[in-house]
């Protein structure tokens, strides 16, 4: 609201008594209000998106980028690693995902950090 003022906008009603477009005590008590009023609707809106969000979860949607590799896949990808040959590269490839994603998914999860079969690349 001030930087409205600031730039020589201002607010005058025809049918009340208030003009903010002179210095005044209106204008401040309009600026205040608005502020005020700009604040609840923030606010107001935080609250119904965090509600939203929350019964969409109790119906059972997921928020958020699905995942890129299913239970059943992480199973597969385990498996594939931990046979000797078997590169992060090729096994990425296979399943159609990424190296990263593997690394995230897989091996970085591992308890002891790295795969049990050959995850040398090249590329």
């Amino acid at each position: 609201m001030r930087d409205l003022h600031q730039r020589g906008i201002g607010f005058r009603s025809l049918l009340d008594d208030l003009d903010t477009t002179v210095d005044s005590i209106d204008q401040e008590v309009f600026g205040n209000a608005v502020d005020a009023l700009v604040e609840t609707r923030r606010e107001f809106m935080s609250i119904s998106t965090k509600d939203g969000m929350a019964k969409a979860r109790d119906h059972g949607h997921v928020a958020g980028r699905p995942q890129a590799l299913s239970p059943e896949l992480l199973v597969r990808a385990q498996e594939m690693l931990s046979q000797p040959g078997n590169t992060v590269s090729s096994v990425a490839d296979l399943l159609g995902v990424s190296r990263a994603t593997l690394y995230q998914h897989v091996i970085r999860r591992r308890p002891s950090g790295g795969a049990t079969g050959s995850t040398s690349d090249t590329r």
